[in-house]
């Protein structure tokens, strides 16, 4: 997933794959979370650089800029927060997208993502509890038994959701399904 992976509290130093010149950043990944960061040019050391967010010149000689690790945030944004996006201006692909399929339901046409009031709506207590009555069981046991144990094989960890996943994927490529069946 990742190109580069970088160890917490160390400054790394980032070149630039540019045979004209020789720059590059300095990055730190802090041990509270967040990074650290500094432009360099000609030698790895702080060398001031204009600093833009969100498109906007904030310090024209900015020596070293700090990106705040924020626990907080989730997945899904809040009612308020999608209240808030600015249409006529939406800041990055997800505002983007949100104000396309706003614009969708406004013009009464029907989109892939549910309206705010069905996201909200709560599972009655039967169909939650329902998910725990249920489980999912191949319907070739004897192709997942195979796969899972290839799995044990190829992985050091087993059992993760790494070697799980895989093992399904290969299951399912080889032809096999799922089925719900309820639980004793």
């Amino acid at each position: 997933m990742a190109d580069l992976k970088l160890p917490r509290g160390k400054q790394m130093i980032l070149q630039a794959d540019d045979d004209k010149y020789k720059r590059g950043l300095l990055v730190t990944l802090l041990d509270e979370g967040g990074y650290e960061m500094a432009y360099w040019y000609d030698k790895p050391e702080v060398y001031p650089i204009e600093v833009l967010v969100d498109g906007k010149s904030i310090k024209k000689d900015a020596k070293i800029v700090t990106m705040k690790f924020h626990p907080e945030l989730k997945e899904e944004w809040s009612n308020d927060y999608k209240k808030k996006i600015d249409c006529s201006n939406p800041k990055g692909f997800s505002q983007k997208a949100h104000c396309a399929g706003r614009k969708k339901r406004q013009a009464g046409k029907k989109t892939k993502s549910k309206p705010v009031k069905e996201n909200m709506e709560k599972k009655t207590l039967e169909e939650r509890m329902q998910l725990f009555l249920e489980k999912n069981v191949p319907t070739s046991p004897s192709k997942w038994a195979y796969w899972k144990g290839q799995a044990k094989k190829k992985f050091d960890v087993y059992p993760s959701a790494y070697a799980n996943g895989w093992a399904a994927k290969m299951y399912k490529d080889a032809g096999g399904k799922w089925k719900t069946e309820k639980k004793k």
